[in-house]
């Protein structure tokens, strides 16, 4: 039980301090690359992407993104919750690629900001993400706070 707890901190620490090489804009660019469509109709319209490897680069950002954040146990004020993406609700990564192509056309000043912090905040506004909250030993709290 001891080595679960010092894991649990070793994921906190890694999150909190794991620095996206990213922004926004770059992914976006790739996003954009990867299919016209995207940027000129709004929505992928199922072709095969104008470049391939762009289009992986893209989804395969996105995608492991969210595999990544789904279960993550995240400090939330003076709580630990659970993030829960809600996949189910998510046809696929390009309606994310989609929803971040649109978001940085209304909003040029996150362009600059890493991709994963813009990526949360389009789930967020979207309603995607749910948070549960999760027991953490006292012993565990007061460690992480310093």
């Amino acid at each position: 039980m001891r080595n679960l707890y010092l894991s649990l901190l070793v994921m906190l620490f890694i999150n909190s301090t794991a620095n996206s090489q990213v922004s926004a804009s770059d992914l976006s660019k790739t996003c954009q690359k990867a299919s016209s469509a995207i940027s000129s109709r709004g929505k992928w319209d199922g072709k095969r992407p104008d470049d391939v490897y762009a289009a992986g680069q893209c989804e395969g950002f996105i995608e492991g993104w969210i595999q990544g954040l789904d279960g993550s146990i995240l400090r939330q004020e003076d709580k630990f919750v659970i993030v829960r993406i809600r996949q189910d609700q998510i046809k696929t990564m390009w309606d994310i690629a989609v929803a971040l192509v649109k978001h940085l056309d209304g909003n040029p000043l996150d362009s600059g900001k890493p991709a994963d912090t813009v990526l949360q905040k389009i789930l967020l506004e979207n309603g995607l993400i749910n948070t549960e909250p999760v027991f953490m030993p006292t012993a565990i709290q007061s460690s992480n706070e310093n």
